[in-house]
């Protein structure tokens, strides 16, 4: 990240797409404001929203997250690695990003 971050243009809205959701913590640091991950499956296994195997090897496992200005979005996505999801569902994530009035960047709502 720290040979990417200074080819980013200043005036430019800045969203990192990363395979794996442990990338956050350090681009919430370098105050990238939205990051795009993947790589959970949702946990694929899990008893319920907070339970199973995605919260016990994942600090990062499903939906929105939110660190300062910064924004994780970790899509279940489709695939899996073996035929089986129990509380994990598959997904494409559909985003709108819209600029703020007067803003030179886009407003990303908090989650929940």
């Amino acid at each position: 990240m720290k040979r990417l971050l200074p080819l980013c243009r200043s005036d430019a809205f800045t969203i990192l797409l990363a395979h794996h959701p442990h990338a956050f913590d350090r681009a919430a640091e370098a105050g990238i404001p939205l990051t795009l991950a993947g790589h959970t499956h949702g946990g694929q296994l899990m008893l319920g929203n907070d339970v199973g195997a995605g919260s016990v090897l994942f600090k990062y496992c499903s939906g929105p997250y939110r660190r300062g200005a910064s924004t994780l979005v970790v899509s279940n996505g489709v695939g899996n690695w073996f035929p089986l999801r129990v509380n994990a569902p598959a997904e494409i994530l559909h985003l709108t990003l819209r600029a703020e009035p007067g803003v030179n960047a886009c407003h990303v709502p908090a989650p929940g």
